[in-house]
């Protein structure tokens, strides 16, 4: 099964995704990564307009290996080194969940993150209209993220996510 690869963003003041030099960076990246892990990348923006510096890459690979080995790529140490000055790396995450369940046309995205996997995965399934959940797969850390179609309420879940956000599709013009 592929896994889903979050990474999170946030570009340093005055660039932003409409930068001319930050748009090529990445539409470089898009073409290079997707080359290497057969896998689009979806690109989005944080909802919340104090959080606007924020930018999302959602994409899919075989397993964390490949992703790793394309990291560890020179073509990728260069995009990278690119990056320097631009923007910061907030995190990177690899969840257990397909790739290829996250619907390709979806423009808005509700990102819910919850400590205990086992324990919430169950209490989640099938609240929204269409949603994947899965833990993150780095040893020793017990997060479960939910991506779906809608913000879940309180009433939904029996526990409460430690972090919600909401994502709006954007284009890499």
């Amino acid at each position: 099964m592929p896994i889903t690869e979050i990474a999170a963003f946030e570009f340093i003041s005055p660039h932003s995704l409409s930068h001319p030099s930050v748009a090529e960076l990445f539409r470089t990246l898009s073409v290079q990564q997707a080359a290497w892990s057969g896998y689009p990348l979806l690109y989005f923006a944080n909802a919340d307009s104090t959080r606007s510096a924020e930018f999302y890459l959602i994409s899919g690979w075989e397993n964390e290996e490949a992703h790793y080995k394309w990291i560890a790529s020179e073509e990728n140490q260069k995009l990278l080194a690119a990056t320097r000055g631009l923007l910061n790396i907030r995190y990177m995450v690899h969840l257990e969940i397909n790739f290829n369940d996250i619907p390709r046309d979806a423009t808005k995205l509700f990102v819910e993150i919850y400590e205990g996997s086992a324990a919430v995965k169950s209490q989640i399934e099938g609240l929204a209209g269409w949603e994947v959940a899965g833990r993150d797969l780095k040893e020793g850390v017990d997060m479960l993220y939910s991506i779906s179609d809608r913000l879940s309420t309180d009433t939904d879940s029996l526990r409460t996510a430690k972090e919600k956000f909401t994502l709006d599709r954007t284009q890499v013009e």
